[in-house]
């Protein structure tokens, strides 16, 4: 995420603070609603302890791994605008939570006050109206299905390798994506190339019963 701020800003007259991020730990655990009376993340901008730029975000995110829980302060940088020198960029990563593991979420605005994005138009996602609770149903079903067929089978040869750790991975990605940022890869090409080395861009044209089902490890 960007804000613009004007360009004689420096890094010590800025304060950004996120309240409610997950720990790192219960990222794969995120569900908001009114039974768990759950609550997303709030953004606060200062620039000389004047906020520019405050909110509710509409999707819970997590603290990263190294950081406790409790923290308010996320990583940031400030970028020049190079197009206009009046102004600077402060450049903001955060950690999308989701419910389970192996499910990507796409989030159609930042901040719940700003308009929103058509998300079936992004590249590389599948377009498809079916909802979340749709998807997993299907997933589950099939993933039941699946494990009962192989019940009524001879047990699988020990030798087959087993499949990666998916939080190996998850750290791998995110230790590859901040190397990158410090060689100067911008913010989205450095994430694109973190997980294509581990080959989690894989995950990114499936929908999202699709990726249940690989998370439950079914052969689709």
């Amino acid at each position: 995420m960007r804000q613009q701020v004007p360009g004689g800003v420096q890094s010590k007259d800025i304060s950004v603070k996120l309240k409610g991020a997950l720990s790192y730990r219960d990222r794969h655990n995120a569900v908001v609603s009114a039974r768990t009376e759950a609550k997303t993340p709030s953004l606060v901008i200062q620039v000389q302890g004047i906020p520019i730029l405050a909110g509710d975000m509409p999707y819970p995110c997590h603290l990263e791994e190294d950081h406790e829980e409790g923290e308010e302060h996320i990583d940031w940088t400030l970028e020049m605008f190079e197009a206009n020198k009046a102004h600077k960029f402060i450049t903001m990563t955060f950690f999308k939570a989701v419910p389970m593991e192996g499910v990507t979420l796409w989030w159609n605005k930042p901040l719940n006050h700003m308009p929103e994005i058509d998300i079936t138009k992004c590249e590389g996602r599948t377009k498809g109206k079916s909802t979340f609770q749709q998807n997993f149903k299907e997933a589950e079903e099939r993933f039941k299905a699946q494990l009962q067929q192989q019940q009524q089978q001879p047990p699988a040869s020990a030798a087959a390798a087993a499949p990666p750790n998916p939080k190996q991975v998850h750290k791998l990605v995110t230790k590859r994506y901040k190397a990158l940022r410090k060689e100067g890869i911008d913010l989205k090409e450095a994430m694109v190339i973190a997980r294509r080395e581990y080959g989690l861009d894989q995950m990114d044209n499936m929908d999202v019963g699709t990726q249940v089902a690989t998370m439950f490890g079914m052969p689709m």
